[in-house]
């Protein structure tokens, strides 16, 4: 059996696309050809339709961070009042049996609509759509219960009980470091359950330091994020010692979505979401250094097949990180009761770190992150600081089908006429697999 690259190498491939849409009354089985399983494949002896109108495209990039596409086909009968749920495609060659294809994509169906009496057609989407909902759903009272992950400094608990006067700082058990009462430690029982007690009832605003030590890596805090709404972590690509291992804090407190949370942590160490040609989410850093895993020659680019897209200037970096989550700027002036150091850093909402490349007509980029600790800080600056250094290019591929397992984050060589024109790294690419070509636009 071949690889996919091997197949797709081959001028004797014949590809045939596989379509599976879910419904409420069962399968719509369409393909870009009529194909016919085999009596030993699961499902047997089952049709696939030649339907498909206009063929399969879809397409991802990094911002977005999610796969999206849309087909055409001709409806049946009843097909205008089901309500459409998942999608899988896969791809293979008209000869093979079904359990030789590779999977090509998988998510959830967003939309579907006539535009045609006898077409339907459906939006498609990765699994991303499950995770935009809300990681809070629990409340105290009539307010969200918030939560702790990792290490969160000088955060708004929730008054849990004003008569006893105990507070919650996280639905999830933490350790609480510390407590203040408008910005003076003041003492306090901890249970040890995410909620705390004060000795005294308080005179102005209380916050305190948490630390929930489960989840204080990015891809730990991802994992749990995720597994609210059953989702986990399949792997962990392009990641070393400072993507795996890096502190983070996270305190969430309203309706954020769990894919717009998860988003904020991989962000702060240069990596992105995103789920795989089977529907699982990877945790994926985007490299700017290091080996090419596909290279495009001039035999797989189409004729005029490739230009360049946008020219980037050099950017100086300002990267902040320790997030103070309770910004307070009318605390008491009394140097012997409150320190103009402390005064100062409960004012203020982040610690910084400057990068400065000292290229001309450089623009300054500010990154806000999750970071606490200064020495991941600093790490992640100076990578990113050595990655806008100098002046970056995009450029745009058009390849044929041996591009197709091309993934947001992969390194890519291109050799145009017998020379190394670069190696970059994959921003973005739009599929059409029954065309034979994938667009690529790759950051060099």
């Amino acid at each position: 059996m071949p690889t996919l690259n091997q197949w797709l190498d081959d001028i004797n491939a014949d590809p045939v696309i596989l379509i599976d849409c879910y419904h409420t009354a069962g399968v719509r089985r369409i393909s870009t050809q009529n194909f016919i399983s085999s009596p030993t494949d699961l499902p047997p002896n089952t049709i696939w339709d030649g339907f498909l109108e206009g063929g399969l495209i879809i397409s991802s990039a990094i911002g977005g961070n999610r796969q999206v596409g849309q087909i055409e086909f001709v409806a049946v009968e009843g097909e205008s009042s089901f309500s459409w749920t998942t999608w899988s495609a896969k791809i293979g060659d008209s000869a093979w049996n079904l359990s030789q294809f590779f999977p090509l994509a998988a998510g959830v169906i967003e939309q579907s609509t006539r535009p045609a009496p006898a077409m339907m057609r459906l939006e498609f989407s990765d699994p991303s759509k499950t995770l935009q909902t809300p990681a809070l759903t629990a409340k105290t009272g009539d307010i969200l219960t918030p939560l702790v992950l990792g290490n969160v400094f000088n955060i708004s608990p929730i008054v849990e009980d004003s008569a006893t006067a105990k507070y919650r700082a996280s639905y999830l058990p933490c350790a609480i470091s510390a407590v203040r009462d408008n910005g003076i430690p003041v003492a306090y029982a901890d249970h040890n359950n995410g909620s705390f007690t004060l000795a005294a009832n308080p005179v102005g605003q209380v916050t305190c330091d948490a630390v929930a030590n489960t989840y204080d890596t990015m891809p730990t805090a991802c994992g749990y994020l995720s597994s609210l709404k059953n989702i986990s972590i399949n792997s962990l690509i392009n990641f070393g010692t400072l993507q795996a291992s890096a502190k983070i804090g996270l305190y969430v407190t309203n309706s954020e979505t769990v894919w717009d949370l998860i988003n904020q942590l991989c962000e702060s160490i240069g990596a992105i979401p995103s789920f795989n040609e089977l529907g699982q989410l990877d945790l994926v850093h985007i490299p700017h250094a290091g080996n090419a895993e596909i290279t495009l020659t001039d035999d797989d680019i189409e004729l005029d097949g490739f230009a360049q897209n946008s020219v980037i200037k050099p950017a100086n970096l300002q990267l902040n990180y320790a997030l103070n989550w309770t910004q307070q700027s009318n605390l008491i002036d009394d140097a012997a009761v409150l320190s103009p150091a402390l005064r100062e850093r409960y004012s203020r909402e982040y610690l910084q770190i400057d990068i400065n490349n000292n290229a001309p007509n450089a623009e300054k980029q500010i990154i806000n992150t999750l970071l606490v600790n200064q020495s991941d800080a600093q790490a992640e600056a100076t990578r990113r600081g050595i990655l806008w250094a100098n002046q970056r290019e995009t450029w745009r591929f058009n390849a044929l089908m041996n591009g197709l397992p091309v993934r947001l984050g992969q390194r890519i060589a291109s050799v145009i006429e017998d020379a190394l024109i670069k190696t970059g790294t994959v921003i973005s690419w739009t599929k059409q697999p029954d065309q034979k070509s994938v667009e690529i636009e790759v950051l060099f």
